[in-house]
């Protein structure tokens, strides 16, 4: 498993298959989809064995809002590591972020 930073964490699971990051807590799986073939991806990204959201990739993605594209799963145990991480996940991966209480609300 490629190990990564909260911020390329999705990006590494796209290259590599699976990625973690934070010595394990947060695991991210391409689950659909293939690199070089596939113009839409998606990727499952866990926290402490919680799935927390579905990230949907493509060719463009840097460029575009985690708003659209990131499909909250289970908010987890609202942790200050969940919260934090969710952000860093998506700054890393979209072109504008989303946090925890966007995601999820309260």
């Amino acid at each position: 498993m490629k190990s990564s930073n909260l911020s390329s964490l999705v990006q590494d699971a796209v290259n590599h298959r699976q990625a973690s990051a934070s010595n394990g807590k947060w695991v991210a799986h391409l689950v659909w989809g293939d690199p070089v073939f596939s113009p839409q991806m998606i990727v499952q990204v866990w926290h402490h064995g919680t799935h927390m959201f579905d990230a949907h990739m493509g060719l463009r993605s840097h460029e575009l809002s985690a708003r659209e594209y990131v499909v909250p799963v289970d908010s987890g145990h609202g942790s200050t590591s969940d919260r934090c991480g969710v952000r860093r996940i998506t700054e890393g991966a979209y072109g504008e972020s989303i946090g925890y209480k966007e995601l999820y609300g309260d």
